[in-house]
C-alpha cells in the first residue's frame, strides 16, 4: 500500500512539472490529436493534455458547399475550409476581384456593394461593382438557416436560399435555379415539343427531349380547298395557306401563266379570260384559257394583222400543241437527269419529262414541301427515333420501324438476341428492354 501510494505520488509530481515546464524540441514529426488538430511532435501533443489519433498530419475534411473566399495567395477557394488546407489564410470573403484589369496598382481600399473589398476604384469598376463606401468593408456574419429553398441572384449564381444571396450583397433575380449557361454555337435540333433550338444543350435547359437533330420540318395544316394562287416565285399553290406555308408572297390570285408549253416565239398578244395578256394564243391555251371580250392586243409585229391569216396560225399551233401531246404520252422516253419538279398530286418527279409521262401537271419547281398536320400520332423510325406523327418522319426522309413511341435504349439490360412481343404490339430484343 505505501509503495502503491508513493509511486502514485510520483505520477501526479511529474504531471504538474510537465505541466508546469513543457519544454519540446522544434522537431516536426507531425502526430494527429483526437481534437482534429495536428501537433508538431508526440511531446506537443502531451502538453496540450490530448491522445494521439494518428501518426501524421490529420487529414483535411471539409464539405462541399460553395461558400467562396479569396486567399491571401488572391486565390478563390469553394469556401473556408478548403483554404484553410492549403494552409493560406483569409484575405476577404466572395471571390477575388479581377487582376487583369488595366487598373493603376494604388492601394486606395473602395467598398462595393457586392461586400468586396477593392484596392481601388478602377479594380472595383473592372470587376462590375458599385461603390458602397470609400475604405475596407466591414466583416459580417450570416446567420442563415440551413434550409434549401434555391433562388437565382442578378450575378447569375444559384444560392442554397434568399439569405445567403443577401449575404452576398446579390440582388433577386428569379426564384429556383438559374438558368443554363450554354454555347453560343449553331447545331439545331428538334425537340419533342416541335420547337427548333439552336443547340442540345438549351434544348436540355428547358426540360426537353431530342426529337430528331437539325431543323423541325415545318409543320403546316392547311385544308384541302382549291382556291390556287400564284406566288412571286411564279409557282402556282392550291391554296393561300400552302403558299404562306412555303414562305412565298402573293403575285396574283389564280393559276400562274405556263411558261413551259411547246409554243413557238411569235409576238402576237392576246387577252385571256383572266385578265393576263399572253404573247400569243398558244401559250393561253397552254394555261387553258380562252380569248377574253377584248380578243386581240395591238401587237408590235405589223404582218400578223390580217385576222385570216391569225385563224390559220392558231390552227396550226393548236394542231402542233396536241401533237407533241400525243407524241410525249407515246415515246415517254426521259433522261435521268435529276431537276425536280412537284406534281399536283404532291408526289417529287426527277424532270419535267417524268412529270409529263405521268399526266400530272406541275405544282412547283423543286422537291414538293413537307405539309405535316400537327397530330400528335407517334411512330418509332428505323434510326430509333420517336417523331410527333408519320407525315414528319417521312419528311426526314426515314422509313417507318413501328407504330408508337420508340422502347427505352437506356436501359441496363444484355445485349441478347431473344425476341419478345409485348403486349404494345411491338417487338423487343429481349425480355429485358421489354420490361423496361
Amino acid at each position: 500500500i505505501i509503495m502503491n501510494s508513493l509511486i502514485a505520488l510520483l505520477v501526479v509530481a511529474l504531471a504538474v512539472i510537465g505541466a508546469d515546464a513543457c519544454a519540446c524540441t522544434q522537431e516536426w514529426d507531425p502526430v494527429c490529436g483526437r481534437d482534429g488538430k495536428t501537433y508538431g511532435n508526440m511531446c506537443e501533443l502531451r502538453c496540450a493534455g490530448v491522445r494521439r489519433q494518428s501518426r501524421g498530419e490529420c487529414p483535411c475534411v471539409c464539405t462541399a458547399d460553395f461558400d467562396p473566399v479569396c486567399g491571401q495567395d488572391a486565390v478563390t477557394y469553394s469556401n473556408e475550409c478548403i483554404m484553410k488546407c492549403m494552409g493560406i489564410s483569409l484575405r476577404l470573403r466572395g471571390q477575388c476581384p479581377k487582376t487583369d484589369c488595366p487598373c493603376p496598382k494604388t492601394l486606395a481600399p473602395v467598398c462595393g456593394k457586392d461586400g468586396i473589398t477593392y484596392d481601388n476604384a478602377c479594380l472595383m469598376r473592372c470587376n462590375g461593382a458599385r461603390r458602397q463606401s470609400r475604405g475596407e468593408c466591414p466583416e459580417k456574419g450570416c446567420p442563415c438557416p440551413l434550409n434549401i429553398d434555391p433562388v437565382c441572384g442578378d450575378d447569375g449564381t444559384t444560392y442554397d436560399n434568399e439569405c445567403l444571396m443577401r449575404c452576398k450583397g446579390v440582388s433577386l433575380h428569379s426564384r429556383g435555379e438559374c438558368p443554363c449557361a450554354c454555347p453560343l454555337h449553331i447545331d439545331p435540333v428538334c425537340g419533342d415539343d416541335g420547337v427548333t433550338y439552336d443547340n442540345e444543350c438549351q434544348m436540355t435547359c428547358k426540360g426537353v427531349h431530342l426529337q430528331s437533330r437539325g431543323q423541325c420540318p415545318k409543320v403546316c395544316a392547311c385544308n384541302l380547298i382549291l382556291d390556287p394562287v400564284c406566288g412571286n416565285d411564279g409557282v402556282t399553290y392550291d391554296n393561300q395557306c400552302v403558299m404562306d406555308c412555303a414562305g412565298i408572297s402573293l403575285r396574283s390570285r389564280g393559276q400562274c401563266p405556263k411558261t413551259d408549253c411547246p409554243c413557238p416565239r411569235i409576238m402576237d398578244r392576246v387577252c385571256g379570260n383572266d385578265g393576263i395578256v399572253y404573247n400569243n394564243p398558244c401559250l393561253m391555251r397552254c394555261n387553258f384559257l380562252s380569248l377574253s371580250e377584248e380578243r386581240f392586243v395591238p401587237s408590235v409585229l405589223t404582218d400578223w394583222r390580217n385576222h385570216t391569216e391569225r385563224i390559220i396560225m392558231n390552227s396550226l399551233l393548236a394542231l402542233l400543241v396536241a401533237t407533241v401531246a400525243v407524241i410525249g404520252a407515246d415515246a415517254c422516253h426521259c433522261t435521268k437527269e435529276w431537276d425536280p419538279v412537284c406534281g399536283r398530286d404532291g408526289n417529287t418527279y426527277g424532270n419535267m419529262c417524268e412529270l409529263r409521262c405521268a399526266g400530272v401537271r406541275r405544282q412547283s419547281r423543286g422537291e414538293c414541301p413537307c405539309v405535316c398536320g400537327a397530330n400528335f400520332d407517334p411512330v418509332c423510325a428505323e434510326d430509333a427515333v420517336t417523331y410527333g406523327n408519320e407525315c414528319i418522319m417521312k419528311c426526314m426522309g426515314v422509313s417507318l420501324k413501328s407504330r408508337g413511341e420508340c422502347p427505352k435504349t437506356d436501359c441496363p439490360c444484355p445485349k441478347i438476341m431473344a425476341p419478345v412481343c409485348g403486349k404494345d404490339g411491338l417487338t423487343y430484343d429481349n425480355a429485358c428492354l421489354m420490361r423496361c
